[in-house]
């Protein structure tokens, strides 16, 4: 059995479909039991038992049973595992192609705790894996639905994705991992001088401030909906999207059918470290992204500048 304990590992849930991908490739027939997984569970029908995280509505005894599993059992398995020997650890190491696993064997191996693994990079979203991640046939239906009043060919809907939030600070003051938005300006006329006919769908965890700056842009529609159908709408557009370096967007692009090689994206070069012109983090880059390189010199945008 493996086992690994998830809770918010980091900022972006969406990092959960690495780890999720990453230990299905380590051994694809064993079960897997998760706590806290819940924004890709919400997303996608996966071959995993999760422990929900407790909602409002629940009552106080789930409340402190999930609080102590979560406190508790990381340092219990980890007795198990680092000291006693007992169980396997699995670890991950970074390298400049991606990741690998850093396996430590237990008496018993079958059990596997996978501890700070992140796995972000191309080689964990190969085709074959990708395949295994299905849509609940509901919120797509929903997600379908919600593009078709823009009434658009969907190879011209291309998705902006907007992260600011924690962005503005992190990874620190001095260097933020957000995108100004002169990016994003030029990255539209970049591919409306390409596709005359696109149509702009902007999604942004900060709605007020891409609502005030695309108020007057034409064809560029501002989409509020629940975080896992925007996903979806994401997802879905055929043309290609203008990534933020988040793994919300990244996956958004991944997942989507682009087969047939006419879809363009298009994310700001070195990723989250655009503004020191440094790969972070190691191994994410892929060849099937446009990286455009992000002018901090420029005056900024009003929204920017608020």
């Amino acid at each position: 059995m493996d086992c690994q304990f998830l809770k918010k590992l980091d900022r972006d849930g969406l990092n959960q479909i690495f780890q999720y991908l990453a230990i299905k490739k380590y051994d694809n027939s064993s079960r897997i039991i998760t706590f806290g997984l819940d924004e890709i569970n919400d997303i996608f029908d996966l071959d995993l038992i999760n422990i929900p995280s407790p909602k409002d509505e629940d009552n106080l005894i789930y409340k402190i049973f999930f609080r102590l599993c979560i406190q508790i059992l990381p340092f219990f398995l980890r007795l198990l595992s680092q000291y006693f020997r007992l169980i396997s650890t699995a670890g991950e190491k970074r390298t400049q192609e991606g990741s690998e696993f850093q396996i430590t064997k237990g008496l018993f191996s079958s059990i596997v705790y996978f501890q700070k693994i992140y796995f972000q990079s191309e080689n964990t979203a190969s085709p074959l894996a990708i395949k295994t991640l299905k849509f609940h046939p509901d919120l797509l239906k929903s997600a379908k639905n919600k593009l078709l009043k823009f009434n658009q060919d969907s190879q011209n809907l291309y998705f902006v994705h907007i992260r600011r939030g924690d962005f503005v600070s992190w990874p620190n003051n001095e260097n933020p991992a957000v995108v100004p938005l002169n990016w994003f300006y030029d990255q539209i006329e970049l591919i409306k001088s390409r596709n005359p006919e696109a149509t702009f769908l902007v999604f942004s965890n900060d709605k007020p401030y891409v609502i005030e700056f695309f108020r007057n842009q034409s064809n560029t529609f501002v989409i509020q909906e629940s975080q896992k159908v925007e996903f979806s709408m994401m997802s879905l557009c055929m043309g290609g999207g203008i990534l933020s370096p988040s793994t919300f967007a990244w996956w958004a692009a991944r997942i989507n059918p682009r087969q047939s090689g006419s879809s363009y994206f298009i994310a700001p070069l070195y990723w989250i470290g655009h503004r020191v012109s440094s790969w972070y983090p190691e191994g994410v880059q892929t060849t099937w992204i446009d990286y455009r390189p992000v002018d901090h010199s420029l005056p900024l945008k009003k929204a920017d500048s608020s």
